[in-house]
């Protein structure tokens, strides 16, 4: 039986025990210690992104990214130019760009500098970031993640702000940043081309497309070597 006091109106007042305030947990969450936020710098980050590939454990199954042999093969197709960059002088695509085949695999100048830089697959096309075009040194090539992200972190060390985009599409997805740091739509910039039907045909999803045996194709994109032409029964 609670215990009380008397007031001027000689009624019992009921003592209650004050209310315990509520418990902070400094710290810990969930009975858990939670750890001290680090803060760590852009530079700490590359080189965590662009280090080699750890060493493989004895006994574990892996494949390997960068075969043997793969650098003596690159070494023998370029030379140093000076000033740290590499040029190509093995064999070109069309646009200049240096390519070789290498155990029934086929690299680019670019791809093959990556790969020997940094031990892992790029994401996306690997181009030079140097001011010497064609340069092919492995220190001067970035994938299009390590490019994205070096630019978006100039943009947010420089305080560049953004203007909201006046299309429809996606921004964390179809989102990209240009050398300067500014942003763009990488869909509208860059639109998706016609989609073929596997016989070479550009157009093939015309709505003005007669139905062919193969496909639809067009009166305009039919191959000469088909003409004249019959439809399908």
């Amino acid at each position: 039986m609670a215990q009380g006091r008397e007031g001027r109106d000689r009624r019992g007042v009921a003592l209650r025990r004050p209310r315990a305030p509520p418990r902070r947990h400094h710290g810990k969450r969930g009975g858990h210690r939670v750890s001290t936020p680090v803060t760590v710098s852009l530079d700490h980050t590359r080189r965590l992104l662009d280090s080699p590939a750890p060493a493989p454990v004895p006994g574990q199954l892996a494949v390997a990214v960068v075969p043997d042999g793969l650098a003596e093969a690159f070494a023998a197709r370029s030379r140093p130019a000076g000033d740290g960059h590499r040029e190509w002088i093995g064999t070109t695509t069309a646009s200049g760009a240096g390519r070789f085949r290498y155990r029934g695999t086929d690299y680019t100048a670019y791809q093959a500098a990556w790969l020997l830089r940094t031990g892992r697959e790029p994401v996306g096309t690997v181009r030079p970031t140097c001011d010497r075009p064609r340069c092919c040194d492995p220190a001067h090539v970035d994938d299009q993640a390590t490019r994205q992200r070096d630019r978006a972190a100039l943009a947010a060390v420089v305080g560049m702000t953004h203007r909201a985009p006046s299309c429809e599409h996606d921004q964390a997805v179809h989102g990209r940043h240009r050398a300067d740091g500014k942003r763009y739509c990488n869909a509208c910039n860059n639109p998706a081309a016609a989609r073929g039907c596997g016989h070479g045909n550009p157009a093939c999803g015309r709505s003005d497309a007669r139905p062919y045996p193969c496909g639809y194709r067009c009166e305009e994109h039919q191959p000469t070597r088909t003409l004249p032409y019959r439809t399908a029964p």
